[in-house]
């Protein structure tokens, strides 16, 4: 009798000791998915705090976040009923008139010309505010490499006579145009080659890739002589220059 009264007791032991390991196992795996949800947050610029926090409290109760991250519920309540400060309000209205001017200017404004034109509609700001704003919600214009100064550079092009100007375009390959565009993917800039038939105006090739160089203006060369088959009078028309 006395034997199996120590096994009981052995084995309620032992049913405790898993109660509460398994009790830490599952505050190990919510703490697990609240890091991997914060990891994505923080590298999505699209994201949006409420987004993210209305998200954690649909998978988790509120008792159990406070317990993570050690205040108590009753501070929570106070924080959330809390009227939000007149500076996060002003933030919110700049925030709004930032994205206004940088949509307006096709997203290729950074915070100086931003701030700019702040001040020019009578928005009484500081750069370094908007400089913040803009970095902390994501808003970054599209920069890209321009071409280098060559001495000499400017005299060369001017020789290159612009054959398409006073040219009768009647008839297909005839005329290709290319140029070189960038648009915004994502939250990155990529920039875009084509090449096109002035007869048609139909883009022959394409070429896609995160930097403007000459190999992506020659994939989509290539890509529209694979497309069609020019003969030696076609004229090749670029920005920089033309060619048969």
């Amino acid at each position: 009798m006395t034997k199996k009264v120590e096994i009981d007791r052995e084995t309620a032991a032992e049913l405790k000791e898993l109660r509460k390991i398994r009790k830490a196992y599952e505050r190990l795996k919510v703490e697990h998915d609240l890091l991997k949800k914060a990891i994505a947050f923080t590298s999505n610029r699209n994201a949006t705090s409420s987004s993210s926090s209305a998200t954690t409290k649909k998978d988790h109760s509120v008792r159990t976040l406070c317990q993570l991250y050690g205040v108590s519920a009753s501070g929570y309540d106070a924080w959330k009923q809390r009227p939000s400060s007149r500076r996060a309000e002003d933030d919110a209205h700049l925030i709004e008139r930032i994205g206004e001017v940088f949509e307006a200017n096709r997203s290729i404004y950074g915070s100086p010309r931003v701030h700019r034109a702040l001040r020019n509609q009578g928005e009484i700001v500081g750069r370094r505010r908007v400089e913040r704003l803009m970095r902390e919600n994501g808003v970054q214009a599209c920069s890209y490499r321009l071409y280098r100064r060559m001495p000499g550079m400017g005299q060369f092009f001017g020789q290159c006579v612009n054959q398409t100007h006073a040219l009768q375009i009647t008839k297909l390959n005839q005329v290709w145009v290319g140029d070189v565009t960038y648009l915004k993917v994502g939250a990155e800039w990529r920039y875009l080659a084509t090449v096109m038939d002035r007869c048609s105006r139909r883009i022959l090739g394409w070429s896609y890739g995160k930097e403007k160089t000459a190999a992506l203006t020659s994939r989509a060369f290539r890509h529209a002589c694979r497309t069609r088959r020019p003969d030696a009078h076609t004229i090749f028309h670029s920005d920089r220059a033309i060619a048969h």
